[in-house]
């Protein structure tokens, strides 16, 4: 076999991998496509910040299917610059907090301390924070933003 000819069995494999991964997360893979296609549909900006390690978390990004929702330059790493300082730089770069609304969705304190930090630097609630600790929390939100609720 060459290698043309295992290509398209390598992308069914990698399919049913997929669908295996989405039903064993109880849909966590599907909800995020939602919750990213609403996103960008509403002409949002996607911004990643991730504590792991860049090249990883770019891989992950594409066998999850989730990498044509986020431009390279809007993925940020914390591991070295911590995810307060991430989200500074990431509001420098897009728009002043004020001008936009941002929105910080993550599964722990880390994320919700740098999105209240930025908060209260301001005075007001200008980051809104999503709590994500199961597949529904996600389904919740892709509704909202596809509601434009949020």
């Amino acid at each position: 076999m060459t290698m043309c000819a295992a290509i398209p069995q390598q992308i069914r494999d990698l399919e049913q991998l997929l669908q295996a991964t989405n039903q064993f997360t109880n849909n966590w893979l599907q909800y995020a496509q939602q919750a990213l296609m609403a996103a960008t549909a509403a002409g949002h900006v996607n911004v990643l910040v991730s504590s792991g390690q860049l090249i990883p978390t770019l891989a992950k990004l594409m066998l999850y299917g989730l990498s044509p929702f986020f431009s390279v330059d809007c993925i940020y790493n914390s591991a070295h610059k911590f995810k307060p300082y991430c989200f500074e730089e990431v509001a420098k770069r897009f728009a002043p907090i004020g001008a936009v609304r941002y929105v910080a969705i993550g599964d722990g304190d880390e994320e919700r301390l740098a999105a209240d930090g930025l908060n209260l630097q301001f005075g007001r609630p200008l980051v809104s924070f999503h709590q994500i600790d199961k597949p529904d929390d996600l389904a919740a939100l892709a509704r909202k933003i596809a509601a434009r609720a949020i």
